[in-house]
């Protein structure tokens, strides 16, 4: 059956099910130390445009939708939608957007995609993706330094067993959609837990906030969104 178009968007959110969020759950998700480390150091990253993500298999859309409705339904992602495209011979219908995002369940397709020499500032991350089988890395083009995300790609081996499988892509758009490469996110070999999941989809929300803008300093952001009153101490 040939899957259609999928337009995902945030949905009513309930304020109680977010916790709060205090600068030391922030740095879990979003700071890093080193001011080199993936080139953009402390500097914000987010997309301004929805996503359109087009699976390099059917057999995952579900669960793709099911993760992405996850995210959606705590309004992490702002006023931004997630476009599961169809199959790729259907990519010439009208009304199609373009792909940016492309997400790969393959084992052939991650060692290939894996071959290449690393990304300044990610090689640890790459080390700890090629031995994992998950790997995920937006697109933020160095030559407009306006720190705007225009794509990105997420990709796994395709023997991961179905826990591994749904927390490497619930990590991986994380990733993608401006969360940093930090301990907890991308070293830690232990799934998310539930709480975990929970925290960093409060602290993405923080990074779609009106009040915050690509390019931000660590201290500018926080001092946008504390005088919010969104920040807790």
């Amino acid at each position: 059956m040939t899957a259609a178009l999928c337009v995902l968007a945030a949905t009513a959110g309930r304020a109680e099910d977010r916790p709060a969020v205090t600068r030391a759950a922030i740095e879990k998700y979003l700071f890093l130390p080193e001011s080199d480390t993936y080139l953009i150091g402390d500097r914000i990253a987010k997309w301004d445009s929805d996503i359109a993500v087009i699976l390099y298999r059917e057999d995952e859309r579900a669960l793709v939708e099911e993760i992405v409705s996850e995210i959606l339904g705590r309004k992490a992602l702002g006023r931004h939608r997630i476009v599961l495209l169809p199959p790729i011979e259907r990519l010439r219908d009208d009304g199609v957007p373009r792909p940016n995002f492309t997400l790969g369940v393959n084992s052939a397709f991650f060692e290939f995609m894996m071959a290449p020499g690393g990304l300044r500032g990610l090689e640890a991350y790459q080390a700890r993706a090629k031995a994992a089988g998950c790997y995920a890395q937006p697109t933020v083009p160095l030559i407009a330094r306006d720190y705007v995300i225009t794509g990105a790609q997420i990709m796994t081996r395709d023997d991961l067993t179905a826990a591994a499988l749904r927390d490497c892509l619930f990590r991986g758009f994380l990733l993608t959609a401006g969360l940093m490469y930090t301990d907890l996110l991308a070293f830690r070999k232990a799934p998310l837990g539930e709480a975990e999941r929970a925290e960093a989809l409060a602290v993405l929300s923080l990074l779609y906030h009106p009040a915050v803008r690509p390019g931000m300093s660590r201290a500018a952001f926080y001092a946008a969104l504390e005088a919010e009153g969104l920040v807790e101490r």
